[in-house]
């Protein structure tokens, strides 16, 4: 039972934490680096060329003067590349472990501590 009351307050914490927000394919930008999933065979990595309104045009990395132009109804998924950020990337991590860390620790101190009497040093 202990152990339940321990993990509601961390599943509270961690659900927020763990969804990622989708991007709108129109809103990327021209030469931002993708990775295409289309329908239908491997996924390609390139920037992107241009997009309208019913296709997607990329120049592969692994072949840059051959542009390659899908249909939207053929794009299963879209990723955009970010880069790295390994100074945020460690202080965000840091701060999820310092407050997950300090609200276990203060439900376990709590409910280890119930149902005895405190008494002082002889």
């Amino acid at each position: 039972m202990r152990h339940s009351i321990l993990l509601v307050p961390l599943l509270l914490i961690l659900a927020p934490l763990s969804g990622a927000g989708g991007q709108d394919i129109a809103s990327l930008r021209h030469g931002a680096r993708i990775r295409v999933t289309p329908t239908n065979g491997n996924a390609t990595v390139g920037s992107l060329s241009s997009i309208d309104s019913d296709s997607l045009r990329f120049l592969p990395t692994n072949s840059p003067s051959r542009q390659t132009s899908l249909g939207l109804a053929q794009v299963k998924r879209v990723q955009v590349s970010r880069g790295r950020d390994r100074p945020r990337g460690a202080s965000t991590g840091a701060a999820k472990g310092f407050g997950v860390g300090f609200i276990a620790g203060g439900c376990w101190g709590r409910f280890s501590t119930m149902g005895r009497r405190a008494t002082g040093f002889t």
